[in-house]
């Protein structure tokens, strides 16, 4: 089963509606995630210039690490990610 980040009421479960009381980043897929992120700032700021000043930031900091293979760092970036979604 491929595990993506869906909102119930504040907090995050698997598409299957299995509850998380917290996320762990190895349930989260890296593309979704980036998606997600996109999304969000989409959301948040649409077509202004602090939405687009935050989707650069999102495409930079994903591409600058897009070589990352250490499973820990790449665990460690995708909470980095996670926290930031939740913020919002």
């Amino acid at each position: 089963q491929r595990l993506v980040p869906v909102r119930h009421s504040g907090s995050l479960s698997t598409q299957g509606g299995e509850r998380s009381e917290q996320a762990r980043p190895e349930d989260f897929d890296t593309r979704q995630l980036y998606k997600d992120c996109i999304r969000l700032s989409h959301h948040i700021a649409a077509r202004s210039p602090k939405g687009e000043a935050m989707r650069s930031m999102i495409r930079q900091q994903f591409k600058s690490n897009m070589g990352e293979t250490d499973p820990t760092k790449i665990n460690e970036l995708k909470m980095r990610a996670i926290s930031g979604i939740q913020n919002y």
